[in-house]
């Protein structure tokens, strides 16, 4: 994962649009389910990131995951209802559109 990626996922936990925003928009079109080398994708993190109850278990998560990417400068976790708004404006619009280009794929490579 890029670093770019990794920051974006940070930023996600940090539930503030300008800073989801200026993240997003360092990502190329439709990087947001771009593949990775650890086979992971902002835009999947970004739905789980949403699923959660408790804006620790996120953190903990990229912590897990990216071990050797620091947290931002500055960095404040945010509630969890604030990622889930996030995610929401921010995330959701840019996730049905890269979606659907996803799934054409996943019924070619099916013979569909």
């Amino acid at each position: 994962m890029t670093p770019e990626q990794v920051q974006f996922c940070y930023a996600i936990a940090q539930g503030k649009p300008d800073t989801v925003l200026s993240h997003v928009d360092l990502l190329p079109k439709n990087d947001i389910f771009k593949n990775s080398d650890f086979k992971f994708y902002p835009g999947i993190f970004a739905l789980w990131a949403y699923r959660q109850n408790n804006a620790q278990v996120i953190v903990k998560k990229l912590q897990q995951l990216f071990p050797h990417e620091p947290m931002p400068e500055g960095f404040t976790l945010a509630s969890i209802q604030e990622i889930r708004n996030s995610i929401r404006e921010h995330i959701f619009p840019r996730v049905k559109a890269s979606l659907f280009p996803l799934l054409q794929n996943f019924a070619t490579l099916a013979g569909a």
